[in-house]
């Protein structure tokens, strides 16, 4: 009696329930170049779009690794590039070269075009999400980093769940951007995009793909730190540890786990006393 009843509690109170999602503690956003300095040449042997794939399967591995099923983490996504100098910032974004395309929330709205995107925060949604992104989402266009980072900061301001720590994963090749569009030069010049980040406690990280001497500038003045750069064409990159640890309450028992609880005790006393 005794055993049976105390294992009819401890079923009771490690119920297999889905946990029920908590505050978010951190939020990423992924900025994905797709400039065409980003397109891969033709002789490459995984064809065009090697280097665009390669971005989208390195957004799939940090999720992977740092999906937290009680909604500690949230993850969102823009893709950006830029048309020609001619055409203007919601010009740009309007041709789907400037874009929140998966939020933070759910629904969310793309501060550029203020249009309805979806977030769901849930790792099969996620999922299908970065799974469906490919050589179609690639639009190509002109290097507008600059601008990319004002959207991320317009979509910190609109779209963040508070007083949380936030990440900014920037995927790119790091070459020069459009003139007039940098982020930051090697001669002192900081955008007031990338300022405005710096001072709201911004982490920058940067994932380079095809990489040459001309992307160094980008990767020694843009990240946070120097830790903060990643080769992201590498499959084996480890981000166990790369976020803080989220702090999961342990659900409170059901009252009639208390109520369950007694009555074993009150068997185990009567068996004892003989009462």
């Amino acid at each position: 009696m005794k055993k049976s009843l105390i294992a009819a509690f401890a079923a009771l109170f490690m119920s297999s329930a889905p946990v029920a999602a908590g505050p978010v503690q951190n939020e990423i956003l992924f900025l994905m170049d797709m400039s065409g300095s980003l397109r891969a040449p033709s002789t490459h042997p995984d064809g065009n779009f090697a280097y665009w794939q390669q971005e989208i399967n390195f957004v799939q591995s940090f999720v992977d690794q740092t999906y937290r099923a009680d909604g500690g983490n949230a993850y969102g996504i823009v893709h950006y590039s830029g048309s020609s100098s001619a055409n203007t910032v919601s010009q740009s974004a309007a041709a789907g070269r400037m874009n929140l395309v998966y939020g933070l929330n759910d629904p969310d709205t793309d501060p550029y075009t203020g249009s309805s995107v979806s977030g769901a925060q849930d790792k099969a949604s996620l999922d299908a999400f970065i799974g469906g992104m490919g050589p179609a989402d690639f639009e190509g266009g002109f290097s507008w980093t600059s601008v990319a980072l004002g959207l991320a900061q317009a979509v910190f301001d609109a779209s963040s769940n508070g007083d949380t720590n936030k990440y900014l994963f920037i995927l790119t090749d790091a070459l020069p951007a459009t003139v007039g569009y940098e982020a930051a030069d090697e001669f002192g010049y900081v955008s007031p995009e990338l300022q405005a980040l710096r001072a709201a406690d911004v982490t920058i990280a940067v994932a380079g793909f095809n990489l040459s001497s001309s992307s160094f500038p980008f990767l020694d003045l843009v990240p946070s730190a120097p830790e903060l750069v990643f080769d992201g064409a590498d499959p084996q990159n480890d981000f166990t540890d790369f976020l803080p640890q989220v702090d999961v309450a342990l659900p409170a028992p059901p009252a009639a786990a208390f109520l369950l609880l007694g009555v074993a005790a009150l068997a185990v006393r009567r068996r004892r006393t003989g009462v």
